[in-house]
């Protein structure tokens, strides 16, 4: 019977920890919400309470910050986050929140070269899933603060956390967080977003269907039909990744993943302002870099007020050019900036192989462990792995900035190769994945090498996307 009783015990402790992440989920809470005692992720890591709640850390302040282990301006935060909860622990109580699981979670801290050396304490909840509820968002960092009543005093971005603002928030002044707020809903087009601004263009002929308003929350995804067609194609993002994503997606990388590629682009707009709020180097990572921005005091704002989501519905069938002109016409006609795709003479780089090529490339074959997220790159490497050579271009074309470069290999067998660029100076680990900075020459020449390949410089007629006012 002992033995019946601990069993007993142990299985009611386990069972309450799981159901208390399906209580009090039945709504959502904003700005000035009281929040009831919700339960922090299935348990808190680097907590001496595991289990502890909401309610527990009632009379100090109470910072959630969602993030996950794939987003690397969250992963730039921790330190910071670190610093402040080390400063005003008496008054202030930092806990990330992630869906993930505690052993991905440690093997971020250890492995990232943000996180490795800074000792991270502060408690994560793990495998959360009530707070996502509670503060719905649709991306990340997403800052909710907690005052020490349990009322809700912000709903902010990471950016807007600074130690400046938290020193005066725990010193009584109130500080007005700038509200961060996500259309989380948008992949589905309904009459109410019709009826809040969406313009749409229907034709039957064609069976295809689509709307463009403004807002949005940088979403995008891409469905297709059994045949392969595009079935649906949804964008949010500024005017200028508006016809980036258009570009990658049908001239570029076949996929809406890449950046806007410096080398890719050419922009003649006559308008100063014009061309300062949308067509400026520093737009080319989703919005200006450096704030204050002309009239805008943060990303936040200038988002606001310059992002728009694009929509669009196929029948199937319809064939890729005619849905990539079908688009193009839509933006063009609503956008304050145009795009088209031309022809340009550029300085190019062709793949070549050397006699040995099959043999190396051939070698590694099903051998390759599959990287982080499933994705042919992370912060350290390209890899291909039992896939077409065509594959490693789409993938360099991803790059901020990358010369053209095409396939003259006459290569017809899967490969499967790694590209190391952990020590090219051109890397900087925050940004993240490898394509988010410069293409180092020099070291994918000397990677490719290793696999029997090189570069060859020539002048050849390219895409290219060209904006203009």
């Amino acid at each position: 019977m002992a033995k019946i009783a601990i069993v007993t015990v142990l299985t009611f402790v386990s069972l309450s920890g799981v159901m208390g992440q399906h209580a009090q989920v039945d709504r959502t809470y904003t700005l000035g919400d009281t929040v009831p005692d919700l339960p922090l992720g299935t348990y808190l890591m680097n907590f001496p309470d595991r289990q502890a709640s909401l309610h527990d850390l009632r009379g100090k302040y109470v910072m959630l910050d969602f993030w996950e282990t794939y987003c690397q301006p969250c992963i730039n935060a921790l330190p910071k986050l670190q610093s402040l909860q080390d400063k005003y622990a008496d008054q202030l109580q930092i806990i990330a929140v992630t869906k993930d699981i505690e052993q991905n979670v440690r093997a971020l801290l250890g492995r990232s070269e943000i996180t490795k050396h800074q000792n991270i304490r502060i408690p994560f909840a793990i495998g959360d899933t009530v707070l996502q509820k509670a503060f719905p968002h649709a991306y990340i960092p997403h800052v909710v603060i907690v005052n020490p009543a349990g009322r809700v005093e912000g709903i902010t971005h990471g950016a807007a956390i600074t130690e400046e603002r938290i020193a005066a928030m725990l010193s009584g002044d109130k500080i007005e967080w700038e509200l961060k707020e996500d259309g989380i809903a948008s992949f589905q087009q309904t009459d109410e977003q019709l009826a809040n601004g969406a313009e749409e263009t229907v034709d039957s002929s064609l069976l295809w269907s689509s709307y463009l308003k403004r807002g949005g929350s940088a979403l995008s995804r891409i469905k297709r039909h059994d045949d392969g067609s595009i079935r649906s194609l949804h964008m949010e993002c500024t005017p200028l990744h508006l016809f980036v994503r258009v570009f990658n997606l049908f001239n570029v990388t076949n996929t809406l993943l890449g950046n806007a590629n410096h080398q890719r682009i050419i922009v003649d707009i006559a308008d100063t302002l014009t061309y300062r709020l949308y067509a400026d180097e520093n737009n080319y990572s989703y919005g200006p870099i450096k704030f204050p921005y002309l009239d805008y005091p943060s990303h936040a704002a200038y988002w606001k007020e310059n992002a728009y989501t694009y929509h669009a519905e196929f029948g199937p069938g319809v064939p890729d050019d005619q849905v990539r002109e079908r688009i193009l016409t839509d933006l063009n006609k609503a956008l304050p900036i145009k795009g088209e795709i031309v022809k340009r003479e550029r300085l190019c780089y062709v793949l070549r192989v050397r006699e040995n090529a099959r043999m190396l490339l051939d070698a590694n074959v099903n051998e390759l462990e599959p990287l982080s997220q499933g994705l042919p790159f992370d912060g350290y490497h390209i890899q291909i792995n039992g896939k077409p050579i065509g594959e490693l271009l789409k993938v360099l074309a991803m790059f901020i900035s990358a010369p053209p470069i095409e396939d003259g290999t006459n290569i017809d067998f899967n490969v499967s190769m790694q590209l190391d660029f952990t020590d090219s100076p051109k890397r900087d680990p925050k940004s993240g994945y490898l394509i988010n900075n410069e293409l180092d020459m020099d070291v994918l020449r000397t990677e490719l090498a290793k696999y029997g390949l090189y570069l060859e410089p020539e002048i050849r007629l390219v895409d290219m996307l060209l904006i203009h006012d």
